[in-house]
């Protein structure tokens, strides 16, 4: 089935030649027009220039920059407006032909000469022998200008006029945009021509990435394919949202968009072409419909053959066959008795039709079949359209003998009219076939395709167009979508399952659901399976004894089940996991075939890292024996083939996500999980979050989105880790590559030096350490260390957050150079160790060993101002101390010379400082040694589709360099989610929103019985010591109440728009968004009752209203929960 995408609306498509012309010609004209929307290296040029800002204002001077496909931000009923270019006038007397750009009868330019009857250029393309048109004005055989092309001879199209005497500034753009033609008509998609004076007007040019960009004609495409469409909204589908959804690739976009075929003669109308899709909706239900084939009947109607999948309620015309044994009842059409005219033929035409109509009944329908009103091209013209209201059926009194029935009879069959087509008698009784419009024998809810046909009209209104982002990812036809699938949970017990699956179906990468120790059931995938006809016992207890790709926490253990090694409170090696095993296999019963499985799934367990109780996935075992009937079901989820991971994909997913914390019954449960393991669907979890405990963790990892913990823990960094690899024979210390938004750190560098005798000169001395074993560093060594950064994972957790600290980790370039110095390694970088953590400590205590003297004469102090008089007396391998600018600051930095040419004094210098400009965050390239120490500093996030490392590389490559750093706006998240989804989002705002308004409720219900309380105390002041009447009663301060509950519903309605924005933003399931939604909801009802509650009880005493705020938010939080807990004990 083909993509929608392709289709163009009929006002839209390209205008022919009015008289028979050279093919040729056409053909050039098709490939200028096509070649005209590939991305050039101007649109490289131009973002490289812009992409700090990310847009640049348009002049008169850079007008010539916009084309077709771009996205222009101006001001619409003075709001910020986006809107998508389709054509551009920019010069006098300039025709918009599709986005191309046309000089007939084109004044000079400064600057460019027209040539008029000029014979053809060597190099210029023309197109020979295009008829003139009359009227029209050309230029022909006009050679091209320097970045011009021209189209001589070309038609003018009709309906435009030129502009003569245009200032120079102005401009016509032809826009597709979310607009209105006034303020009283609804927000839709049209077409409007924006004039603009661009020297007294802002108008700005949005510049995007190329490597994100759609080429401008598909721009177009998407642009022109939701025209008309009527679902604008503020928060979730505004004019901002289609300019992006039209220009920049993402995932995550809008998925599916309604547009009307037609509104009016006003408006343009779409054409329907092959793979289009549409949605019919009904009272009971919708269709979603491919289009495979489409034929017009007549001049104004169409007949597409669709298709969609099977469900028990789609009526359609259909032909069907009844035995018949008892009387029918036999209906009066509207004309009685009249003769049956072409009934094969109708039927024939009108097989499998579906009607749009949800009103249609079948006695209608039958009525059309036996119309003798219309003949021919009229009756399917009233067919295509169908019955114009319904039949109020008239019914004989009594039965008749169905061998009485004849062809063109309407009986009453099964609560259907049907129209009888042939009648035969057969031993049991009389075979009548019948052609009806109701459910048919394809209508069940089996999830397959089922082909169909449907009549649509030229000014079709019951027919809407689904547009998708992407058919293949959004499109339910294709097993896409964010709606949850469906799954069968089939019984090992004889007696629940007719036709119980064999044991040995239980295998690697298949999900179970079994019943826990508490009684709820849980879904869990098969990591690895071991029966008792194995070969050996050993074999298996060793199998067993593996590890994972990776370990667990330290100390945690399963609290239920027998305990994996992982999960083991004594961790030794290998064999005496393997001798546990064996143990325990040995113990075993032979009694009955039985199954060792080893299974993944969320399971209470202690965390030592978190120190308390969390769900986390874990590795557990249990036994499967045919002879106990366990209850334990195996799950098949109901989609496609193709939508189905391999079974060493499965454990792989599985395993990706061992140590995860962040399970929910709602949105984020043993059986989501399990899920997102099984099949690659649009209701996956997104992102999922799992510590990494140790350097090992994160190798096994390679690459992939990472988060650094902060402290308090308020926020993470994000950053993608390029590449990660072990550092020789270190346990915590790995050399990593990342794309960050971030300072620019502090790196290794190689600086010429160019000394002069009037600089200050400053040189350590090391005469009183022990240096005789220390060896200068191989060129090599220097070599890896260049441009690389020391970073420990948890500095930034301690807080180690100050803005020269962010230029890296703590180490400075004495430290550096100190460790350079006194290095024992001359060939080997395995020392360095010491610039971590509490060796680094030590490191900065010598050096400030060597500084406590200060600056006094070369034989008492340790730092000698020799040089200052002989600067030629330095040597290759000295520590020197230079002023040069760093961050825009001059300050004193240290150097080791790796190279000295003692008469010209010159050399190259090794240091580790920032760069010499004060240079803004922005998206950098980190490379460097990073050490992890242990859980709590790093996490990874799981990402449920796969990362497209080609995009994300030339994207990074596009932005490296933009300094455009906004905490609300683009922070270190939203570059992350720009690169692997292009979408700048980040959840970490949208969490801490969520989490403010949900807990603001509460707070302003408590305020304002603080704000009524104090208010009558102070009354009660007023009136003591003088004798007035209060003005705030001395009762229930109803006032306060009622501006808390006020408060309430402002944070509610909050809450709810940060959600639907949530939603609309990034690809959020839409099972997670209804459980959000109910969350929320139950969250403001209990809160109202709870202040509804505490004015009923009219108590002022602290313990009574705490305790009613606590049992409100627990029910809020609990209330819909409830329902899938109860699901989880019952359904498997």
């Amino acid at each position: 089935m083909a993509s929608g995408l392709q289709r163009q609306t009929r006002q839209s498509e390209p205008q022919q030649l009015q008289q028979s012309g050279d093919n040729e010609a056409v053909e050039e004209l098709n490939t200028i027009l096509k070649e005209y929307h590939v991305i050039t290296e101007g649109d490289q040029e131009l973002f490289n220039q812009h992409k700090d800002e990310g847009k640049v204002r348009l002049t008169q001077e850079n007008k010539h920059k916009l084309k077709p496909g771009d996205v222009v931000e101006l001001r619409y009923y003075k709001l910020v407006h986006f809107i998508v270019v389709e054509g551009i006038w920019t010069l006098p007397d300039t025709l918009a032909v599709e986005g191309v750009r046309t000089l007939p009868d084109t004044p000079a330019v400064e600057g460019v000469r027209t040539l008029p009857d000029t014979p053809a250029v060597e190099g210029v393309r023309t197109l020979p022998d295009t008829p003139a048109v009359e009227g029209v004005r050309t230029l022909p055989d006009t050679p091209a200008v320097d970045g011009v092309r021209t189209l001589p001879d070309t038609p003018a199209v009709e309906g435009v006029s030129t502009l003569p005497d245009t200032p120079a500034d102005f401009i016509i753009i032809d826009a597709i945009h979310y607009g209105r033609p006034n303020l009283l008509t609804p927000n839709r998609i049209i077409r409007e021509k924006f004039s603009l004076r661009l020297n007294t007007e802002k108008c700005w040019l949005h510049v995007f990435p190329p490597a994100s960009c759609y080429p401008s004609q598909t721009v177009l495409q998407r642009a022109r394919s939701r025209l008309n469409e009527e679902e604008h909204s503020g928060i979730s589908n505004n004019a901002t949202m289609f300019a992006l959804w039209c220009k920049v690739e993402s995932p995550t976009h809008r998925p599916s968009c309604r547009v009307p075929i037609y509104l009016s003669n006003e408006h343009p109308t779409h054409t329907v072409n092959l793979g289009d899709h549409i949605e019919i909706k009904y009272s009971f239900g919708k269709v979603h419909a491919e289009i495979t084939d489409v034929e017009q009947v007549l001049d104004d109607s169409y007949l597409a053959t669709i298709v969609t999948r099977k469900a028990a309620w789609i009526p359609y015309v259909h032909e069907s066959e009844h035995v018949l044994t008892e009387p029918v009842s036999r209906v009066i059409s509207m004309t009685d008795k009249k003769e049956i005219v072409e009934l094969s033929d109708r039927t024939q035409f009108l097989d499998r039709v579906l009607y749009p109509v949800s009103e249609q009944s079948s006695l209608s329908i039958c009525s059309l079949l036996l119309s003798a009103e219309h003949q021919g091209d009229e009756w399917q013209r009233a067919a295509l359209q169908g019955p114009e209201k319904k039949c109020e059926p008239r019914v004989l009194t009594g039965k008749q003998n169905p061998s009485l029935s004849k062809p063109g009879d309407i009986i009453h069959l099964n609560d259907v009219y049907r129209v009888v087509t042939d009648v035969r008698a057969v031993e049991s009784g009389t075979r009548v076939r019948t052609v009806q419009y109701c459910p048919g024998p394809d209508s069940i809810d089996s999830g397959e395709m089922m082909e169909l046909k449907c009549p649509i009209l030229k000014q079709e209104k019951r027919i809407s167009l689904c547009v998708h982002n992407e058919v293949h990812q959004d499109c339910e036809l294709y097993g896409g979508g964010r709606e949850k699938p469906s799954y069968t949970a089939t019984s090992f017990k004889p007696q629940v399952s007719s036709q119980p699956p064999e044991i040995k179906q239980i295998k690697k990468g298949r999900v179970i659901s079994l019943r826990n120790e508490y009684g709820f059931y849980k879904h869990a995938v098969v990591i690895e399976t071991f029966s008792e006809s194995d070969s050996s016992k050993e074999a298996k207890a060793a199998s067993l004894a593996e590890n994972p790709s990776r370990r667990s926490n330290a100390g945690d253990e399963d609290v239920a089940d027998s305990p994996m090694p992982i999960e083991s409170k004594a961790r030794g090696s290998g064999a005496e996991q393997a001798k546990i095993f064996q143990e325990k296999a040995d113990a075993e019963t032979d009694t009955g075939k039985k199954l060792v499985c080893k299974l993944m799934s969320f399971k209470l367990c202690p965390s030592v890292s978190t120190e308390q109780f969390q769900l986390k996935t874990h590795c557990m075992e249990i036994d499967i024996d045919e002879q106990s009937n366990q209850d334990v079901h195996l799950i098949d989820y109901n989609v496609e083939a193709s939508r189905k991971f391999p079974p060493d994909k499965v454990v792989k997913r599985a395993l990706s996500r061992l140590g995860e914390r962040e399970h929910d019954f709602l949105w984020n449960s043993d059986r989501d999980f399990a899920r997102w393991c099984s099949i690659e669907h649009g209701s996956n979890r997104e992102q999922c979050r799992i510590d990494i405990e140790c350097a090992k963790d994160l190798v096994n990892f390679g690459r992939g989105h990472i988060k650094f913990l902060k402290s308090p823990s308020l926020y993470t960094h994000d950053a993608i880790m390029r590449e990660c690899s072990k550092f020789e024979d270190s346990d915590d210390i790995i050399k990593v590559r990342l794309y960050e938004n971030n300072h620019q750190f502090r790196t290794v560098r190689k600086e010429v030096l160019v000394i002069s005798q009037q600089e200050t000169v400053l040189r350590v001395n090391y005469d009183d350490l022990s240096l005789s074993k220390s060896i200068m560093p191989d060129s090599k060594v220097i070599d890896q260390l260049t441009d690389c950064t020391f970073l420990s994972a948890k500095d930034g957790m301690r807080g180690w957050t100050g803005k020269e600290a962010k230029r890296g980790s703590k180490v400075t370039s004495h430290d550096l150079c100190h460790w350079l110095k006194c290095k024992r390694q001359g060939k080997s970088l395995g020392d360095i160790a010491e610039l971590f953590d509490a060796k680094l400590e030590k490191i900065q205590k010598d050096a400030a060993r060597l500084d406590e003297l200060g600056f006094v004469s070369l034989e008492q102090g340790k730092i000698s101002q020799e040089c200052v008089l002989r600067v030629s007396s330095l040597r290759q391998f000295d520590h020197i101390v230079l002023d040069r600018k760093v961050q825009g600051k001059v300050t004193k930095v240290h150097f080791i010379l790796v190279e000295w040419d003692a008469e010209s004094c010159t050399g190259v210098g090794v240091t580790y400082e920032a760069p010499a400009e004060n240079v803004e965050m922005g998206f950098n390239e980190f490379n460097g040694f990073l050490r992890v120490t242990g859980p709590g500093q790093l996490k990874k996030v799981v990402h449920n589709t796969e990362l497209d490392w080609e995009k994300i590389d030339a994207k990074f490559k596009d932005c490296q360099g933009a300094r455009n750093y906004k905490l609300f706006f683009n922070n270190c998240e939203h570059f992350v989610n720009f690169l692997i989804y292009g979408r700048f989002t980040s959840l970490q705002l949208s969490d801490w929103a969520l989490r403010a308004t949900s807990a603001c409720p509460s707070f302003a219900v408590s305020f304002f019985k603080g704000v009524g309380k104090f208010a009558k105390l102070v009354n009660r002041v007023i009136q003591f010591f003088a004798d007035i009447t209060p003005a705030v009663p001395d009762g229930k301060t109803f006032w306060s109440e009622g501006l808390g509950l006020l408060f309430i519903i402002g944070f509610s309605a909050v809450e709810a728009a940060i959600l639907v924005f949530r939603k609309a933003t990034t690809g959020m399931p839409e099972d997670e968004y209804r459980q959000r939604w109910k969350c929320l909801l139950s969250s403001l009802a209990s809160t109202v009752v709870g202040l509804l509650a505490g004015i009923g009880i009219g108590t002022t005493a602290l313990l009574p209203l705490t305790g009613i705020a606590i049992a409100s938010a627990g029910i809020g939080h609990l209330a819909p929960r409830i329902p899938t807990i109860v699901e989880t004990r019952r359904k498997p």
